[in-house]
């Protein structure tokens, strides 16, 4: 067989690994998203040796989704528009329209009381952002649930930058190693805002 031959396997083998990982990832994130915290961990083995374990995989894994998740931000543009298809019309994001956790324009600036006005300074700023999602805007609700500290949220998003909105969505939605397991709107929600924001930089800087 010749060089170029086995290039093109390994090259075909590598990307049907790349498409089985990323359709494995959303089939677990929709199965999970259905459960709350609590009734997954009612479903944890009771054996405290197994609990350690799962403890050690569950670290593991997320450290390893935050430097996937650092990698994919650095990509080139080319290359984030060929996945754009896959992040931004995934059915993990239709399922959190659908269950309001993002919002369109118009709904984000009503729960907020703001102005079109606003909302554009504000995305000037990089206080909030949107996702695109089959050609429209969608925004997060966290910015508008009063459990959360809106500042302290917006102060996170500035850190990010110029991190598109897919990049700052899954920063503040995923579970991190470096927050003990928490997403870092649940360490927020724990006064934890400086390691929040030293994830944050990390995430920037990678």
């Amino acid at each position: 067989m010749s060089g170029n031959s086995v290039r093109m396997r390994a090259l075909r083998e590598t990307e049907a690994s790349a498409a089985d990982f990323v359709s494995t990832l959303e089939k677990f994130t929709s199965q999970v998203s259905e459960q709350s915290a609590s009734a997954l961990l009612d479903q944890l083995p009771s054996d405290p040796v197994r609990v350690r374990k799962l403890s050690r995989n569950l670290a593991t894994a997320s450290n390893v989704l935050d430097e996937m998740q650092r990698a994919l931000m650095h990509k080139p543009p080319s290359e984030i528009k060929a996945l754009a298809p896959t992040v931004h019309g995934s059915p993990a994001l239709l399922k959190s329209i659908k269950m309001q956790e993002l919002l369109d324009a118009g709904n984000f600036t009503k729960r907020l009381n703001w102005t079109r006005q606003a909302l554009s300074k504000a995305l000037r700023a990089n206080r909030v952002f949107f996702l695109e999602v089959r050609g429209g805007r969608y925004f997060p609700a966290f910015f508008t649930d009063p459990r959360h500290e809106r500042r302290h949220l917006e102060s996170v998003s500035r850190m990010l930058g110029d991190v598109p909105g897919g990049g700052k969505w899954l920063f503040f939605t995923t579970p991190k190693g470096s927050l003990s397991g928490l997403t870092p709107i649940q360490a927020l929600d724990k006064g934890l805002l400086v390691a929040v924001k030293a994830a944050a930089e990390r995430f920037t800087q990678a």
